[in-house]
């Protein structure tokens, strides 16, 4: 991926998925769904249709997989490409002679459709005109449902919500897994993270950015703090710089950008679903690169 011809990274993808649920009761004490892992995201896209999948002036393509006998097998109309009008992209009025400046924005969006037996995961990668990458997750389909457990108030699950009559949907999470292989102007990089916190001075109203960089990969596991503004910035590390700033140039990872911070998993460390998906004991993880560590929630 490049913007005007530079490189931002190399690769972009969703390696994992866990859905843990919260309900202690037999059999439901090992129910995770690994929807990446068990199923196949590829396995599962849709062909996607114009008008309702998909609309306006679209591009699709094709998609060649490898079907479970090794044979090459081809998915109609898997991937989605296609422009949106966003709305305003930057706006000023001078208040001193009243002179109006309004642009539009367009996003450039490739898109997919999954169906993992009762859920529909739609993924948009948005591309933005000011430079900025975003990766947006919607959840369709309908829940997973089960009987109330022996010994549970009919009307009233404790680990769940009624949505019939005797019928729980229970309380869960969906944890996903995103790989991103960074280059930002060039093939070294530094990661830190960036921390707004109020300062010492004399009115009490001075607050700014601390920058940590994370040297190493056991301190590079992270967690985000919302009382912080808390975000990572990915810095090329081979001397390119900022022309106003003199400082290197970089991105900034932020993450929860369309909803309030999620926790990381909520299921006790001892458990197996812990176990399994350790990935999502954490909201950031830093490695250097490694061309045999591609799979970042585990082999």
């Amino acid at each position: 991926v490049k913007y005007k011809g530079r490189p931002i990274m190399n690769r972009a993808s969703l390696v994992e998925m866990a859905v843990p649920y919260g309900d202690p009761s037999a059999p439901f004490t090992r129910k995770c769904a690994f929807d990446v892992g068990d199923y196949g995201l590829g396995y599962c896209a849709n062909s996607l249709e114009l008008g309702c999948d998909c609309l306006g002036h679209i591009h699709y393509f094709d998609v060649c997989m490898a079907d479970e006998f090794g044979n090459p097998s081809v998915k109609k109309k898997a991937i989605c490409m296609h422009e949106e009008d966003t709305g305003i992209l930057f706006k000023h009025v001078e208040y001193r002679n009243g002179h109006n400046e309004s642009r539009r924005s367009r996003e450039l969006v490739i898109s997919s459709i999954a169906t993992v037996v009762n859920y529909e995961y739609l993924f948009y990668w948005r591309f933005k005109l000011d430079g900025s990458i975003e990766f947006e997750i919607k959840l369709s389909g309908e829940l997973s449902t089960n009987l109330t457990s022996s010994g549970e108030d009919p009307n009233d699950p404790s680990h769940g919500v009624l949505v019939a009559p005797g019928v729980n949907a229970q309380t869960h999470q969906h944890m996903f897994c995103c790989r991103l292989d960074m280059s930002i102007d060039g093939e070294k990089n530094t990661v830190s993270e960036v921390d707004i916190v109020p300062e010492d001075s004399t009115y009490g109203n001075a607050f700014g950015p601390v920058e940590t960089v994370l040297k190493k990969e056991q301190d590079a596991v992270r967690l985000y703090d919302a009382n912080k503004a808390r975000s990572w910035k990915i810095s090329n590390a081979e001397g390119k710089l900022n022309s106003i700033t003199k400082k290197p140039t970089a991105y900034k990872l932020v993450p929860f950008t369309r909803g309030a911070a999620g926790p990381t998993v909520l299921t006790h460390e001892t458990s197996s679903v812990s176990k399994k998906g350790a990935f999502a004991q954490a909201h950031l993880w830093v490695t250097p690169f490694d061309e045999k560590e591609r799979y970042p929630a585990g082999e």
